[in-house]
């Protein structure tokens, strides 16, 4: 941590004490805007519709450009989809400010990923994400948040996205209960710090550059003061008690307005060249100062801003306290920032305590932190915090810190020699999830799995670094090629590098992009990356550059020019992966898709929207697509390959032509009471590529259930009132918005029921059809031979669960193709799905167990193989995924789908035009189609990507994965609850673990539930 830490240390202390330095007085370089001559009628329409709800169009919807059209684009912000990865957390470090109300209810978050999130306290739960206007580069970058002291009110600031429009920043504020954004001010420099007044009727703007503090009524936006006579950004901004104001600035001053907001006072900082944050006590007598060039905190007099004391910090070696606060007793001042120090031999960050005088108060509080602390505020009876990593947490009245919000993103620290390992044609990275190798894993794109690799596999390339004159190219702004700076942008820092196999070139990645030079250390491009790149590779040909990003992205480039070929993301925690192009072609882990999704900007005053990728899942779900880009080197290369071998005559719409629509719920809220048998729902529409709305998908807990009111509309906005029967407890309900095949995201509202119990709740019953096929009629596909067994075996299993959970329990095996109605054909299979149909009720379980071939057509379309099976004849002899979801989701009540179809496809690909490896289903891809929200299915797969599923005389005659469901819920192997209960988390866990143990890592099992249903018991273990 220390040697680059640092580096960092001095630069993060440098731009706080500067105002957030000169990222403010960069001049932006916008994208072009949209080219209407360059679009279809049908996106120019949609252009238009959007345009027109933000308020900047006023022609008509009528598909043709114009000069009206024109204007428009010019004058509302970009209207392009931004692809952003969505965690529930900040992607891209740091966040620089945090807000809290006052009953330290709620908490406000702001950072690079362009995003304000809003979290209940202490839990640290995400309540929602705020997306203003956002445009490329820096464009939307957050800088500055605060909460109102009632927690009604968010200002935020940063890199406006107006300023690459007009040339001007302006403040939001955002009512967080109704309303529109609201725009104050005009600057030319970005919003560094925000603060509300204690009475919430006023706001202050500190401003990078000369520009000062701004003050303005936050009822009516009225401009109540204006100083723009300052020499430095400002770093610090608070009001007092009575309604007056503290500033600092990196120019060395320090001012204080009273509560008319006249200047009152103003000196040089007394203990230093860069005073930072500033903060009242509660009392309004006391001011502390923190600083970025020095280890000093100072305690001055509120009204005349004289010295008091000084903190006691001259043991302080390293780092800076520059964030003070005050508690809110006003007998704790509290400082840190850069400030650390080794603890039981690991460098920890810190926080000290002072008491009012500045003496120091216990002992230094340790944060469990990897980078700065950027923001301190008092919250209740003690202290909230943001970091650079990007994580925040709460400190304790006993000075106890806990992170309450941690970094979600893999850690690329350190991606530096064998830590950033490729494989010759690049399609393969070893990389650590954590800093430096730390958690290795290998992703394979061709294979689309993710898997552990605690060494480095045979054939990959660590970082080259030698070769080539460079130095000072680690954590430095000045690396150098045979003794002479290299070209960098201003301000930028060199943090990684990479020469190329054959020694023709070399790559530098540094904190806001990649550089390309010759092998004369010549310039030849720069490509913006949205976070600090902190490693570097190539492949063996040198062609591709692989990057990996602070983001916890890795890109992989074309050398020639720099253009973006695909981004991989994982998700640490889950393992969870998505890997996309430049346009948005996806490959996705089950339950990954999601990851990432599209903001599309509206007005100026609204708050754009977002849609996760799964939502375009029938367009941009192309895995086909995405393995391709990196041997084409170029998309549209690799989408014209890929739909001609596919037969897809006609490409994927843009996004933009096709947005689905957007539903919320008004009434009733979260948490509300309900006793009857129906409930009203009062919901809001919108259709922001202007396409009628022509249904509406109640659900309760996942579950889809009737309801009366609904009426197709036209217009862009229509609001209306449904009336649904729930379930006698709390419930979830949930509602989707169709348009066509166009599906919103679901909104959903906690409802709890109080009504009165029945006398006797009703056991549900549990139904299941078990297929397992073998013997097929073409011999040639005649290599797998347990999946009767499996079938019946796993009947038995769910045979012993009547009298537990359910009632009943009722099976129909189709295995045997010496009985008629038993023999698994499409005929015999479809016949028990619509025996589920019939037999199954909302209160019951519907289980589906599909054991046999699986098989992956030449338009990527999944098909399971009864056992007439006939690749040329795939509608007459197989079952598609298509219509198993259809049937599937068709079933009443909770379902369950387990896949056991992926075994080696060498045999069916005779006299087929694709390789046994292209006919192999992508069981990632058929689990995700699987588990949309409104199907309401919990989908495991034996294996995931395109591993094969084994099975074996060793495991009983069983497949791995069928030998441990069978485990799992027949001698209740799965089940972590003393009462014997297995959920489907608890059965996902067991099998995972159990069928990766058993092939010695060769196949992991999947499961995906969709994010509308809750973890429920499937089954009860008794011994």
């Amino acid at each position: 941590m220390m040697g680059s830490g640092a580096l960092w240390r001095r630069g993060i202390a440098a731009a706080i004490g500067c105002g957030l330095l000169a990222i403010a007085a960069v001049m932006p370089v916008g994208a072009a805007d949209l080219d209407p001559a360059q679009m279809s009628a049908d996106e120019i329409k949609a252009l238009q519709q959007r345009l027109t709800d933000a308020g900047c169009y006023k022609g008509a919807i009528d598909g043709a450009g114009s000069g009206a059209l024109d204007d428009a684009i010019k004058a509302c912000p970009d209207q392009q989809p931004f692809l952003r990865i969505e965690i529930g957390m900040h992607t891209a470090p740091p966040i620089w400010a945090i807000g809290v109300d006052a009953a330290c209810r709620t908490l406000a978050t702001g950072s690079n990923d362009k995003t304000v999130r809003i979290w209940s306290l202490p839990d640290g739960k995400l309540e929602r994400v705020v997306r203003w206007p956002i445009g490329v580069g820096d464009a939307g970058k957050v800088f500055a948040t605060a909460l109102s002291p009632d927690g009604r009110l968010l200002a935020l600031g940063g890199r406006d996205a107006a300023f690459y429009k007009y040339w001007k920043h302006k403040l939001t504020i955002v009512d967080l209960s109704k309303g529109p954004l609201r725009r104050l001010g005009a600057f030319e420099n970005g919003v560094n710090r925000v603060s509300f007044s204690p009475d919430g009727r006023r706001v202050a703007v500190g401003l990078g550059g000369k520009e000062g503090v701004h003050v303005f009524d936050t009822a009516t936006g009225a401009e109540l003061l204006a100083d723009s006579d300052y020499v430095g950004g400002v770093s610090g901004l608070a009001f007092a008690p009575d309604g007056g104001l503290i500033a600092s600035s990196g120019g060395g001053e320090l001012r204080r307005y009273g509560p008319d907001l006249k200047l009152l006072v103003k000196r040089s900082a007394p203990d230093g060249r860069q005073p930072a944050r500033v903060a009242i006590d509660p009392s309004g007598r006391r001011i502390a100062v923190g600083y970025s060039d020095r280890a000093s905190v100072s305690i001055l007099d509120s009204a005349t801003l004289a010295s008091l004391a000084q903190g006691q910090t001259d043991d302080i070696t390293v780092g800076r306290p520059f964030n003070v606060a005050w508690s809110r007793d006003g007998a704790t001042l509290i400082a840190g920032g850069t400030l650390s120090a080794k603890v039981n031999g690991e460098w920890r960050y810190l926080l000290r305590q002072f008491d009012e005088s500045g003496h120091r108060k216990g002992a230094d509080i340790v944060v469990n932190i990897t980078n700065n602390l950027l923001d301190l505020q008092p919250c209740g009876d003690g202290f909230a915090f943001a970091t650079y990593e990007p994580s925040f947490g709460l400190v304790s009245p006993q000075g106890v810190a806990t992170i309450i919000g941690r970094q979600g993103t893999a850690e690329m620290m350190g991606k530096l020699g064998a830590a950033f390992a490729v494989s010759a044609d690049a399609s393969s990275v070893r990389f650590g999830l954590g800093p430096s190798d730390q958690e290795p894993v290998v992703f394979d794109l061709g294979a689309a799995s993710l898997t552990d690799s605690p060494g480095v596999p045979s054939g990959f390339a660590p970082v080259k670094v030698d070769g080539l004159p460079i130095t000072n190219w680690l954590y430095n702004a000045a690396p150098k090629f045979k003794g002479a700076n290299l070209l960098l942008d201003y301000s930028d820092w060199s943090l990684a590098m990479v020469v190329r196999p054959d020694a023709s070139g070399f790559a530098i990645g540094s904190q806001s992009g990649v550089y390309a030079y010759d092998a004369e250390g010549e310039r030849v491009w720069r490509h913006t990356v949205p976070a600090p790149a902190r490693g570097v590779n190539v492949s063996a040909d040198g062609e591709i550059l692989l990057v990996a990003c602070r983001d916890g992205t890795i890109r992989w480039l074309r050398w020639k020019d720099g253009r973006e070929l695909l981004t991989l993301f994982v998700q640490p925690k889950t393992r969870k992966w998505v890997a996309w192009t430049s346009s948005g072609y996806y490959m996705a882990s089950p339950g990954g898709e999601d990851l990432i999704g599209w903001h599309v900007n509206r007005g100026w005053d609204q708050e754009a929207d977002f849609f996760g990728a799964s939502q375009f899942r029938a367009q941009y779900n192309r895995p086909d697509i995405v393995r391709l880009v990196l041997q084409t080197r170029d998309e549209a290369e690799a989408v014209r390959r890929a739909n001609a071998a596919s037969d897809r005559s006609v490409e994927a719409k843009p996004v933009a032509a096709s947005l689905p629509p957007v539903v919320a719920i008004a009434s009733p809220n979260d948490g509300a009471h309900f006793s009857g048998d129906s409930v009203a729902i009062a919901y809001a529409l919108r259709s922001p590529s202007g396409l009628p709305i022509d249904r509406l998908e109640v659900l309760a807990d996942g579950q889809q259930v009737e309801a009366a009111g609904f009426e197709r509309t036209s217009s862009s906005e229509a609001t209306g009132r449904v009336v649904v029967t729930l379930p006698k407890k709390d419930t979830i309900v949930s509602l989707i918005a169709h348009s066509g095949d166009l599906t919103s995201a679901p909104v959903k509202v906690k409802l709890e029921y109080y009504g009165p119990s029945p006398a006797e709740l009703l056991k549900p019953k549990l139904y299941a059809l078990l297929v397992g096929v073998t013997g097929y009629q073409n011999p040639d596909y005649n290599n797998i031979f347990y999946g009767a067994h499996d079938a019946d075996e796993l009947a038995k299993a769910l045979m012993a669960q009547k009298g537990g959970l359910y009632a009943d329990v009722q099976i129909k095996v189709v295995d045997d193709p010496t009985k008629p109605d038993a023999d698994p054909t499409r005929s015999n299979v479809e016949d028990g799905l619509y025996w589920l149909q019939h037999a199954t009720t909302n209160r019951d379980l519907a289980v589906v167990f599909l054991s046999g071939h699986g098989f992956l057509d030449s338009k990527q379309k999944f098909w399971f193989l009864t056992r007439e099976a006939d690749i040329a004849r795939l509608r007459n002899t197989a079952i598609s995924n298509d219509d198993l979801l259809d049937l599937i989701a068709s079933i009443p009540g909770k379902k369950i789908l387990f896949i056991d179809a992926c075994h080696s496809g060498a045999a069916m690909t005779v006299g087929y035009k694709a390789t046994p490896a292209e006919a192999t289903p992508d069981m990632n891809k058929v689990v995700n189609d699987f588990s949309t929200a409104g199907s309401g299915v919990v989908v495991f797969a034996a294996s995931t990507g395109t591993e094969l599923a084994k099975e074996s005389d060793k495991w009983d005659r069983h497949g791995a994965f069928a030998k441990a469901l069978i485990e799992a819920i027949g001698e209740g192997k799965a089940s972590m609850d003393p009462s014997g209960r297995i959920t489907t988390d608890m059965l996902d866990l067991y099998v995972e673990d159990h069928v990766k143990t058993m092939t010695d890592g060769q196949q992991h099992p999947v499961m995906n539930r969709p994010i509308l249903v809750p973890d429920f018991p499937i089954a009860l273990y008794k011994p």
